[in-house]
């Protein structure tokens, strides 16, 4: 079966994630702890690219999912 929610579901989680390591980043700012800077940078990234590749995986499901109902009727 088809899960057409799982784009949403990553990019919910990237979010989350890229939540997480943006507050990592704002504590180590404000309350001088040891945060490893390049660490809380790459996730960011990763959390970035997680939800452009979520995003295309959205596209994509909506373009096989237009060509499909397009066949079909």
């Amino acid at each position: 079966m088809i899960q057409f929610d799982a784009p949403l579901q990553g990019i919910q989680d990237a979010t989350r994630r890229l939540n997480t390591a943006a507050a990592h980043i704002a504590s180590a700012a404000v309350a001088e702890d040891q945060v490893d800077l390049s660490a809380e940078m790459i996730a960011l990234l990763n959390a970035r690219y997680s939800v452009a590749a979520n995003v295309k995986a959205e596209q994509t499901m909506d373009a096989v999912s237009r060509t499909l109902i397009n066949i079909l009727a």
